[in-house]
């Protein structure tokens, strides 16, 4: 019986892997990215007219949110520096489990 349900839970486990894959691609595809960096950078530019503050994007995977710091800084290449304590916007992750030490 274990046997039957453990490979059940693969099949499961794949199927929302699948889906989970399939969401990513659309929400991360080149075109999406661009609409909303530009978004984000208009909303941002109007928001710091009125009042001084930062702001904090989350995304659905680290693919997303490096392809979203590109396409922002597309857009205002004055907003990035390789130096971690220059530039406007920055993006930071938490680690993982399987992640090299480093």
């Amino acid at each position: 019986m274990e046997e039957v349900t453990e490979g059940d839970e693969l099949t499961e486990r794949q199927k929302c892997f699948a889906r989970w894959t399939g969401k990513e691609a659309v929400v991360g595809s080149e075109g999406r990215l661009q609409q909303v960096a530009g978004d984000l950078v208009h909303h941002f530019e109007q928001r710091l007219a009125a009042a001084d503050g930062k702001g904090m994007i989350v995304c659905m995977s680290r693919r997303i949110c490096v392809e979203l710091h590109a396409q922002i800084i597309k857009l205002r290449p004055h907003w990035h520096d390789a130096d971690d304590d220059q530039g406007t916007i920055k993006v930071i992750m938490t680690s993982s489990a399987s992640d090299p030490l480093s």
